[in-house]
């Protein structure tokens, strides 16, 4: 069962990852004076736009981080559940809360984490179930780890450019969206087949 059924949201956990761009980076691109400093700071705004633009419509986390998944259910049943933040690399702790809010956490051999399908998902083993009689909101938090690469400099090439392209367009455009932005986040967008 896909997250967003289920009430989901997504926290970020630590600091914040590094953009996977730089101003210096943009400023190449758009041909703009390494020695002009005045609109860094509105370029470093456009970027994590971008960014974020990029990680919400595509469901990928570019760069690795920890995140808190909460949701207001658990699937029925033993329906595996779908984490739309991709790719998922793994998953530390799956806590719910019943409506006392005492706090339960379920043990790592009652579920297998499916890391190399995309997205990613979390399957009960054996006998085990979703439980039930949660609070009815964010009665569940699973934290988890998600992110293509550690390393700024292993971000993809056809990411970057993306990225570049629509700092571009915020930078011309007063921060407005391209017409052009779903067709060019298109290729990177999860598509669910089942």
């Amino acid at each position: 069962m896909d997250t967003w059924d289920l009430g989901a949201a997504f926290t970020l956990v630590g600091p914040a990852p590094a953009e996977p761009i730089t101003v210096a980076e943009v400023k190449g691109h758009l041909r703009i004076n390494p020695g002009q400093t005045f609109e860094d700071a509105l370029i470093g705004t456009y970027i994590a736009a971008a960014r974020s633009r990029f990680e919400a419509v595509t469901g990928r986390q570019i760069i690795r981080a920890d995140f808190d998944l909460y949701l207001d259910r658990f699937p029925l049943g033993r329906t595996p559940l779908t984490v739309r933040k991709t790719p998922l690399v793994s998953v530390s702790a799956i806590k719910w809360y019943d409506t006392a809010d005492v706090e339960t956490t379920i043990a790592p051999a009652d579920y297998l984490v499916d890391t190399v399908r995309e997205p990613g998902r979390i399957l009960l083993r054996g006998a085990a179930s979703w439980p039930t009689g949660l609070r009815e909101v964010q009665g569940a938090r699973i934290r988890l780890t998600a992110g293509a690469v550690v390393d700024v400099a292993a971000v993809d090439g056809a990411v970057k450019r993306v990225l570049y392209d629509l700092v571009a367009a915020y930078y011309r455009r007063g921060g407005q969206d391209p017409a052009e932005v779903d067709a060019w986040l298109a290729p990177f967008t999860l598509v669910s087949l089942a």
